[in-house]
């Protein structure tokens, strides 16, 4: 399977486990979403609108781009997959 191909096979992943309920919210994430007056809804917008998954091998975790928010704004997450999916950032 090709590097995009993969991507693609992970962000479907992530999009499952968010429709499942499958997620954690680090503190860290909980205190940007708090900043950025983000809400949980936002959050799994943004994972079911997202177009791209991209792996960062020296975090071993996932950036989440081109998803939007319930209002339409873009909304960047990212993410570590485990046995729930962990919301380690957003911006």
């Amino acid at each position: 399977m090709s590097n995009a191909g993969y991507s693609c096979f992970v962000l479907d992943q992530i999009k499952r486990m968010a429709a499942r309920g499958d997620v954690v919210v680090s503190v860290h994430a909980i205190e940007r979403m708090r900043d950025r007056k983000v809400k949980g809804r936002d959050l799994f917008s943004a994972i079911a609108s997202a177009t791209n998954a991209a792996y960062q091998a020296e975090r071993d975790n996932w950036k989440v781009t081109g998803g939007i928010d319930a209002d339409g704004d873009d909304l960047t997450l990212i993410v570590a997959i485990k046995a729930n999916l962990i919301i380690v950032t957003i911006f």
